[in-house]
């Protein structure tokens, strides 16, 4: 299964960044696995453990900024969904999982209503 951290706001220079099996450290430190260089991201901010199953926890590390999903402050793991919203310290990213080939995606239509599209 591929996951995917896509950037949004703020770091020029990160590329997306493909989640495998596993434990991934978000952080300024070289030593992260994904290196974010920017002032309000900790040495060592957050993990994400993706699991063979498929389930994917995001972590706060202790980080000074804080990580959150959407408006709410991450206190203890919580799990992801496609198309959440994490901040992390002034940084947001968008967590993606990408659709199988041949998938449709739901998207609004006229007036709100939702159609499939190829």
């Amino acid at each position: 299964m591929a996951v995917w951290l896509v950037t949004i706001e703020r770091v020029v220079g990160v590329e997306p960044y493909e989640l495998t099996n596993g434990s991934h450290i978000i952080g300024r430190d070289k030593s992260c696995d994904l290196v974010i260089r920017e002032p309000s991201i900790s040495c060592r901010h957050a993990r994400i453990g993706v699991s063979n199953h498929g389930g994917l926890l995001l972590e706060d590390l202790k980080s000074k900024n804080g990580t959150y999903v959407g408006p709410e402050r991450v206190t203890m793991p919580r799990r992801l969904a496609d198309g959440d919203q994490i901040r992390l310290g002034s940084v947001v990213i968008t967590f993606r999982v990408p659709q199988p080939p041949g998938a449709t995606e739901t998207s609004p239509g006229p007036g709100g209503a939702t159609t499939g599209r190829s």
